[in-house]
């Protein structure tokens, strides 16, 4: 009896997961409160990435447009440029698809670590291209995105997808 029940839940259980293997390469699934990407389906296996609360498209008002994934963010659409990061983009410096963010990782509860790209220059002209380091504060409601340096706030994004 407790044989056949234990099959019944372990088959309940392979019934519960094939819906999950059901999503094709790219999408989210939801296991246990937790939202994972499909990175991979080859010959019955999956393979699962746990996404980032960061992972998304996050606008800065009348600026940039930011897609993060992982522990990149590449640029969507720079917005306005003025000056040396202008002269940076014409000269192909900055790129849309380029990484803006790198390197980002979880430093606590809906707090983030990493690197923003930063352009050097001499009046318009750039001189040259660096990582600075930045700290992103993500609202708990996960709507909201806060780009520091040390104790400033820098700019703030809205999450779009």
């Amino acid at each position: 009896m407790k044989k056949r029940v234990l099959m019944g839940l372990v088959l309940l259980a392979i019934i519960e997961i094939s819906g999950v293997f059901a999503q094709k390469v790219g999408e989210s699934v939801q296991l246990g409160g937790q939202t994972y990407r499909v990175e991979s389906s080859s010959n019955g296996r999956l393979v699962l990435q746990l996404q980032s609360l960061l992972d998304g498209v996050w606008y800065s008002k009348g600026r940039a447009i930011i897609t993060v994934k992982d522990n990149t963010g590449v640029w969507t659409d720079f917005g306005p440029l003025g000056g040396a990061w202008q002269n940076a983009a014409d000269k192909g410096h900055l790129k849309i698809g380029g990484a803006v963010w790198r390197n980002i990782k979880n430093t606590g509860n809906l707090t983030w670590s990493g690197q923003q790209v930063w352009v050097q220059g001499n009046g318009n002209a750039a001189t040259d291209i660096t990582w600075v380091d930045r700290e992103w504060i993500l609202s708990e409601d996960g709507k909201t995105l806060t780009m520091r340096a040390g104790n400033r706030n820098l700019e703030t994004f809205t999450r779009q997808k």
